[in-house]
């Protein structure tokens, strides 16, 4: 493997890993009021860019770097519109 290759997956790793201890506490809290959408929303549009500017270039690997991340990211957006919409379901119950 090439020192580039190598380094994009360090350097994945240590973004995408930077988000797992939020996706946890999400998961503990049952909750997410107090949550931004705005920065993890840009940021997967950033990376869907990303994606497509991979793709078109033909770069495998960096098109997989960028699917990590948006795979990430989805599933922290998910988590909190899942606990925001379940939160209003119960005030309104």
């Amino acid at each position: 493997m090439s020192w580039p290759i190598v380094l994009g997956l360090l350097a994945t790793g240590l973004v995408e890993g930077s988000y797992l201890p939020q996706l946890w506490r999400l998961h503990q809290l049952k909750h997410a009021d107090e949550f931004s959408l705005l920065f993890p929303l840009l940021n997967l549009i950033g990376r869907l860019a990303g994606l497509l500017a991979a793709t078109l270039q033909h770069n495998a690997v960096f098109s997989g770097f960028f699917l990590v991340g948006i795979v990430v990211r989805a599933t922290l957006l998910a988590q909190v519109l899942y606990y925001r919409s379940h939160r209003r379901k119960l005030q309104h119950v």
